[in-house]
């Protein structure tokens, strides 16, 4: 599988925007920035990259484009049997590779990469919109005012979430792939490799091990990254204050995310 350095340029995409086009208009133009569907690592990492590049653009407006950029990082540990079905290009043959009996069910697999790729057509022209200009966020309320699924969005452009595409997909998961998914989710904000700070990294099962010590109780008996007020108790509790304990040292934050931004190949 061949490896290319890709790193998002910004500038350019903000010189090529359609100004006063339709949001499918802007949808268009973030999906331009990418590879094709097929290439799914180079996928991904195109994604995790351009959210590192939004973060490094504004630090202080985009903090939620900085997490993203690490929990895309993440993904790719549970897109690994795609990487079974790649070409020497990076290409998967998906209908291909979905069609094959293999035992870990790949239709799971397939519904987090396209998860992924979604939340990045969901939510990423909105920030290229906006793009922490006042008449960027007049353009992105015009856009969304008369808009069903992105209304509540409106000025209250911190409420990103509302626009989120997540729990439908993680409903649609089987049992089994649920469960490995939760055990082995983790957030760190660290890239260098597998050796990770202690002080940002916290794993899912790891936090929810320590809440049921407090007496927590889980909606389906067993904690899932599923289930919305898990995977929200999780993110609240551990993973927005590691992130802000990682911010704390400005260097080191730039620096971690700049890796991001510059390992899209």
């Amino acid at each position: 599988m061949t490896s290319t350095t890709w790193t998002p340029d910004l500038e350019e995409a903000q010189r090529t925007a359609p100004r006063g086009g339709t949001i499918s208009d802007w949808k268009g133009h973030a999906e331009s920035l990418l590879t094709s569907q097929p290439c799914v690592y180079r996928r991904n990492g195109q994604i995790s990259a351009l959210y590192a590049a939004l973060y490094l653009r504004h630090p202080a407006l985009f903090k939620w484009a900085g997490m993203a950029a690490f929990a895309s990082h993440h993904i790719r540990l549970a897109l690994w049997p795609l990487r079974l079905n790649a070409d020497s290009t990076g290409e998967v043959d998906l209908p291909r590779a979905l069609g094959r009996r293999q035992a870990l069910n790949l239709s799971d697999v397939d519904q987090i990469r396209r998860t992924n790729n979604d939340i990045f057509d969901d939510i990423f022209w909105l920030h290229l919109v906006y793009d922490g200009a006042e008449s960027g966020l007049r353009e992105l309320q015009d856009l969304v005012a008369t808009d069903e699924h992105y209304a509540p969005i409106g000025t209250a452009f911190a409420e990103l979430e509302q626009g989120a595409v997540v729990q439908p997909r993680f409903d649609g998961l089987s049992c089994r792939f649920a469960r490995a998914f939760s055990f082995g989710a983790s957030a760190g904000f660290e890239v260098r490799g597998i050796r990770q700070s202690a002080s940002v990294f916290t794993s899912f099962y790891g936090h929810a091990l320590r809440q049921r010590l407090r007496g927590r109780r889980w909606e389906y008996g067993l904690p899932l990254l599923t289930s919305f007020a898990d995977r929200w108790n999780w993110i609240e509790g551990a993973v927005v204050p590691r992130f802000q304990r990682f911010e704390s040292n400005e260097d080191r934050a730039l620096q971690m995310v700049g890796r991001l931004s510059s390992s899209g190949g």
